[in-house]
């Protein structure tokens, strides 16, 4: 699971500007809050990368290529999670799901909420997209791990270096 999790931060995410990973702790208080288990894949993701951003350069593929595939521009850091997941409900989001990423123009990535009923963390759950201008949710049928996996297998490695001519 690392090594496809790396293929996605050094394909689209900029070496310099890269978050400190996020404590266990935070994304507990997350659960704690919405009362809900994170994917462990989820949550091996951000335990080791933190809230990553992605680059232009994912988005011009996309587009250029013409691809059935919304970007992911960011990933929220815990508060994020909690903001952005709060302040969409009052806009359409259903109270089922939290956000845990967003695109570039604004919609959600979520995951349903839910409750564990065994205590014991999922390994990986479908990933759905909120498009808030319709206000709609769509299942997008893959799991965490293999929504990860779609983006970085788009592109060349090292795209940052032929754009700097290095």
């Amino acid at each position: 699971m690392t090594e496809q999790f790396e293929q996605f931060i050094e394909r689209w995410t900029h070496p310099d500007y890269r978050p400190e990973p996020t404590p266990a702790a935070d994304l507990d208080s997350v659960e704690a809050e919405f009362g809900t288990l994170f994917p462990a894949s989820y949550r091996a993701f951000l335990e080791k990368f933190g809230p990553v951003g992605t680059t232009a350069a994912l988005l011009e593929l996309i587009v250029e290529r013409e691809l059935d595939l919304s970007d992911v521009s960011e990933f929220y850091e815990p508060d994020g999670i909690k903001s952005q997941t709060l302040g969409w409900r009052d806009l359409g989001l259903p109270a089922e799901f939290v956000a845990f990423a967003g695109d570039c123009q604004g919609n959600l990535f979520c995951f349903s909420l839910a409750p564990s009923t065994d205590g014991r963390q999922p390994a990986d759950t479908s990933v759905w997209y909120f498009d808030h201008d319709d206000a709609e949710i769509t299942n997008l049928n893959v799991d965490f791990t293999q929504w990860v996996v779609k983006f970085g297998k788009l592109g060349n490695r090292n795209w940052w270096r032929r754009l700097l001519g290095t």
